[in-house]
């Protein structure tokens, strides 16, 4: 089996190894690497275990693997603000506890952007997403002179 696993990248501390070939089978020493560093990496992210909706309070609530419970109102995800109450309980936890998903909405969530909406911040995840929207009138005055001269120039092949 692990001679039709192919080398893919993987981020981590760990030094990455280095292949001849970009598609060479991993070794057994290299898969069982790879799964104890997801294993370290899964324990120390946040991770949904459980999730509801109370339609008590109109909160999303999201039950931690550290024990903590996270509330969230339901408006505030945007899916969500026009959605049937039966369709929000159907709530559900996916991806090892990364995901939320509403399968009558065939709507999902990062539960990281969950955390975001709860804490009303954005967590380092968000973050990079975000860097390159900046909206300075230095960058707007430099889209109208690049517009004036005809737009983004042709890629070259070369």
């Amino acid at each position: 089996m692990a001679s039709r696993l192919l080398a893919r990248p993987v981020e981590s501390n760990r030094p990455k190894v280095v292949r001849r070939r970009p598609y060479e089978p991993l070794s057994l020493a290299e898969l069982e690497a790879i799964a104890r560093d997801g294993s370290a990496r899964d324990m120390s992210e946040p991770r949904a275990t459980r999730a509801r909706y109370d339609t008590e309070t109109d909160l999303v609530v999201v039950e931690l693997r550290s024990g903590s419970i996270v509330g969230v109102p339901r408006l505030r995800i945007r899916p969500l603000r026009h959605a049937t109450f039966a369709a929000i309980k159907g709530i559900r936890v996916t991806g090892n506890g990364a995901n939320l998903e509403w399968p009558d909405l065939d709507e999902g969530l990062e539960f990281a952007h969950f955390l975001e909406l709860a804490l009303s911040m954005p967590t380092s995840q968000s973050s990079g997403r975000r860097g390159g929207k900046s909206r300075s009138k230095a960058k707007a005055a430099a889209a109208r002179r690049n517009g004036a001269k005809g737009g983004r120039p042709k890629k070259r092949s070369s």
